[in-house]
Formats: C-alpha cells, structure tokens, sequence
C-alpha cells in the first residue's frame, strides 16, 4: 500500500506572540489516511477552549509519534488515538475522553484503515489519556497518547491554567486566578501532585522536572501567573507608574518607554493641559477632591483612547492617584501597575525644602506612611532608590519580562 512522508509543523503560542518551532517528524502515513483526519478530524478543535485547539493536538500528535518511533509502535494508530484524543470536547469536558472513544468507535471511515481490533486499541488509547486515571492505561498505546498530552513546559502549563481559570471563573479577581493557579499547580505538578508519567525518558518528564523546579520558589512563579494573565486580558499594553513625590515616576517612565519603544505620558501634564491650569491653581480653585475628579477623568480617557488604538503606552500617575479607591480601581483593572518604592530619607532629600508646585508637600512624612500601605496594592513593586532612572526602568523591565 502506498505511503508517502508528511512533515508537521508545531505553532506555539506564547504570550500572545507566535513562535513556530519547525519539529520535523519523517512519518510514514497513507495519504489517504492523511487527509481524512487533516480535512474531517483536526478541525473540530477549532471551536474547543483556547487550551486545546488545533495548536494542542498537533502538539499531542508530534510527541506521540516521537514517542511511537522511539517504541517501534505502529505510527498510524499513534496518528489516529492522537488526532482524535480530545474530540469529545464537543459534548462537554466532563466525560470528554470517553467520548473521544466513542466518536472512534462510531467512525465507520477509520474502518478504511484499520481492523477492528486496532479501532478498539485506538479508543482506548483515547479514552485512558486523562490525566485522573494515570497509571491505568490499557495499553502502549494509550501510554502514548497520555504522556504525549502532557505538554508540561512552564510557559504551556501557566497559559492552559489563566486560560482555563479565566473561561470557567470569570468572576474571580485577578489576585484570585493568581491563587486558584498556584494551589492548581501544587495539586496536580508538584511532587506529591496527582500527575503522572508512563515514560521517564519523554519530553514531557523533563519538562515535569523542571516545573516541579520551579515551584519551589513561590514569588516568581505567581510572577509569572500574574504576567500571563496580564498577556490575556490586555492588561499588559499600559503600564501605570505609582509612588510618592520624588520617586522618579516621570524620569523612570519616560527612560521605561524610550528602551522598550512605548509611547509615554505624564497624567499630571495631561491634567494640565486639558484643564488649561497647572496643578496648583487647579488644587487652589477647585479644591483637592474636584482636582481628583478630574485626574480619574483624564486617566480613564487616556486609558480608553490608548487601547482603542492599540497603542503600547506607560503612564506616570501623580502622587495621589493611586491613592483614591476609584482610580486605583480602574488601574487594576485596565492596566499593570508598577510601585516605585524609595525610603522616606531619600524622598525627604529629593524634597528638599517645601515645594509650592507640589500642593501636598506640607507634612509630607505623615503623609509619606500614610499612601504607603495604599502603594503597595500595585501589581509589582520595584527599588526605585537610584538616582538613575535608566538602571530602575531596567528593573521594571526585568520583573515585567516572563522568564521561564
């Protein structure tokens, strides 16, 4: 029977970003076959959750035929349990495998192509990938299929959990998808974790290893969790600069935005420039609560009108800003906030004496203590201390960067 050689080619998807990694595989597989599941069967996929689309399952059938040859496996029941292993998702996520055995068992096409013994052993090989029913694969086959679904890079696994945490809890917080990812990841990937593997020499077990690595250091790992959901929800395109007066906000966010080609604003400039007075004469005539109004006014429209544009921005809040529950609201929830924490000693040299631009200026250390705890709801803090704006932007630069 003819064969011919196909070639597959893996797109992965990483912070939004497309990476395509050209993981050549020489498989022998009928054409005929080939098209069948290529036209019928990988596209279902396209209409499944983000975690497991056609991006998933070619995934899935690469590693399985890695493995299939590593095993000397027939590479075409390997194909087949692969391609189909996740279809059942159509009918929902609960009993999804033993529908994926179902749906290969009632495929009269597959009978073009294989015994029923083999349709048999591809269903089950199907039906036993789930990761709750390691170590009760029925066969080699379906060993295969599950260690091959297992795709356990850190960058794949934080994706799949924001992903899946977002779909399914869209009520949670962001805080709260943080956690919910982190007690996931200790549940299922830590040593004492329920997942398991049939291979001690695939990918996926060295990729296991080095995530159970990982989590032993708890900051940068919900670090990581908070930049990808960050990355999903769009949050990443605009970064808020807080902190106290002198802290740096507009020198470190105009050095942030030359190094990383953002454009760059300064709330306080905005204000005035809308308003048509500096900030002082705003404070003295309107008064600091109208003055405030004003402030959340201008960031929401700088806010709306950078993403409408999909315009890649930082943004240097005034002093108080973050400080006012309204504003610090729509912060979270549109942009990541970065705090610029400097000692008081620093601030108070900075200072100098009372400065008649800045309104609060007066008894600034009670105020100082006062905003401080307020400061710290920021998503990320950075030591700000240096008087070179360009080594704090580096900084911020390295805490915003996923480094797996």
């Amino acid at each position: 029977m003819r064969k011919i050689k196909i070639f597959l080619r893996i797109a992965y998807k990483i912070h939004a970003q497309e990476l395509y990694l050209p993981t050549l595989f020489s498989i022998m597989i009928r054409p005929e076959l080939s098209t069948y599941i290529e036209g019928n069967i990988i596209p279902r996929y396209a209409s499944f959750d983000p975690a497991h689309r056609t991006d998933h399952v070619r995934a899935v059938i690469s590693s399985g035929l890695e493995l299939a040859r590593k095993y000397s496996l027939d590479e075409e029941m390997v194909y087949a349990a692969a391609a189909y292993h996740d279809t059942g998702l159509e009918f929902g996520r609960q009993n999804h495998n033993s529908d994926s055995a179902r749906i290969i068992l009632s495929d009269k096409n597959l009978e073009r192509f294989f015994s029923r013994e083999q349709i048999e052993t591809i269903a089950q090989a199907a039906e036993d990938h789930r990761a709750s029913l390691y170590p009760k694969a029925r066969s080699i086959y379906g060993k295969v299929v599950a260690d091959a679904d297992r795709q356990l890079d850190a960058g794949t696994i934080i994706r799949r959990t924001i992903q899946y945490g977002r779909g399914n809890y869209p009520a949670l917080s962001r805080r709260e998808h943080i956690a919910r990812a982190m007690e996931h990841f200790n549940q299922k990937y830590s040593e004492k974790g329920y997942i398991g593997l049939y291979f001690d020499d695939s990918q996926a077990s060295r990729d296991l290893a080095h995530f159970r690595l990982m989590l032993k250091d708890r900051e940068n790992m919900e670090r990581l969790c908070a930049l990808e959901y960050d990355a999903q929800s769009g949050r990443d395109t605009i970064i808020c600069l807080t902190g106290f007066m002198a802290s740096g906000k507009s020198t470190v966010g105009r050095s942030l935005a030359l190094l990383t080609g953002r454009k760059f604003l300064d709330l306080d400039s905005e204000i005035e420039r809308s308003r048509g007075m500096s900030i002082p004469q705003i404070f003295s005539s309107l008064g600091e609560q109208e003055f405030r109004n004003i402030e959340r006014e201008c960031l929401r429209e700088a806010v709306t009108a950078l993403k409408q544009e999909s315009v890649k921005a930082v943004i240097a809040l005034g002093g108080g800003a973050f400080c006012q529950d309204r504003t610090r609201q729509e912060v979270l929830e549109t942009s990541q906030s970065v705090y610029l924490e400097v000692p008081y000693d620093i601030i108070n040299l900075r200072l100098g004496a009372s400065d008649p631009n800045r309104p609060l200026s007066k008894d600034r250390e009670k105020l100082y203590h006062t905003r401080e705890p307020l400061y710290a709801l920021a998503d990320f803090k950075v030591d700000a201390s240096s008087s070179d704006a360009a080594l704090t932007a580096r900084r911020i630069i390295d805490i915003l960067s996923p480094s797996l």
